[in-house]
């Protein structure tokens, strides 16, 4: 009898044991996987900046601008999944002589409802000569706290920036030349006083048209962007020109 009570206890112990040890080992497993998840998250971290020309020549294509912004974090969310993090933010640059719209900037959140509201109600507007104030925006995209493991930055504009290094004099002679055309039906309407109606809507196209580059010596050009191209560079941020068309 004392064997058998003996042999019961031995056994109430062994059971004992092994659930303890199943319950550690279930503990322990727990913890692998919730490191393992937080490892795969920090490791999935992307963040996507846009620098966006926001000036009024931009209005012609900033609705395709916008549904290609869409699709991109739309890609970019799915190739991610669940258990990763997409961080999105916007730089719009304008022109030197739109003073306090010259720059804007929406800093990179993980809300997708909040950047979209923002690129929706982007209004394009301001801006000199045909030539923008890129480097301006690059300056201020790398000021943004860049800090996931993956790092893009889409730069999105039809025109070069200022200064004579970014672009070609047959760029110019191709505007100076459609300016000149312009002008030429211009002062043939000046000599009808029947055409005023068609006047207004050709002075304006004149105005966008005449100017190419206010700032072809500007300083910016050297120093200043080959220090901004630098900082992308050994920052690892990927920098990528999307090609727009009017939408």
């Amino acid at each position: 009898k004392l064997a058998r009570e003996r042999r019961r206890h031995a056994a109430t112990r062994a059971k004992a044991k092994e659930r303890a040890s199943r319950s550690a080992t279930s503990a322990s497993l727990d913890s692998v996987l919730r490191g393992a998840e937080e490892r795969a998250r920090r490791e999935k971290t992307v963040d996507l900046g846009f620098l966006v020309d926001v000036t009024g020549s931009a209005q012609h294509f900033i609705s395709t601008a916008q549904a290609q912004i869409r699709e991109i974090v739309r890609n970019v969310r799915e190739m991610v999944g669940a258990v990763g993090t997409v961080r999105l933010g916007m730089v719009g640059f304008r022109d030197f002589c739109d003073e306090d719209k010259h720059i804007e900037v929406f800093p990179f959140t993980t809300d997708v409802a909040a950047f979209e509201s923002y690129l929706g109600g982007v209004d394009c507007d301001g801006g000199g000569d045909i030539c923008e104030d890129v480097i301006g925006g690059l300056q201020a995209a790398q000021r943004l706290e860049w800090t996931a493991r993956v790092k893009v930055l889409f730069l999105i504009t039809h025109t070069p920036a200022h200064g004579s290094r970014f672009y070609t004099n047959c760029q110019v002679a191709e505007v100076e030349g459609r300016a000149e055309e312009r002008g030429k039906l211009l002062r043939a309407l000046e000599k009808d006083h029947d055409h005023r109606l068609l006047r207004l809507l050709v002075e304006p196209l004149l105005a966008a048209e005449s100017k190419w580059d206010d700032h072809p010596d500007s300083p910016d050009q050297h120093g200043p962007a080959d220090a901004a191209l630098q900082y992308l560079a050994e920052q690892e941020i990927q920098l990528v020109a999307v090609t727009v068309q009017k939408g």
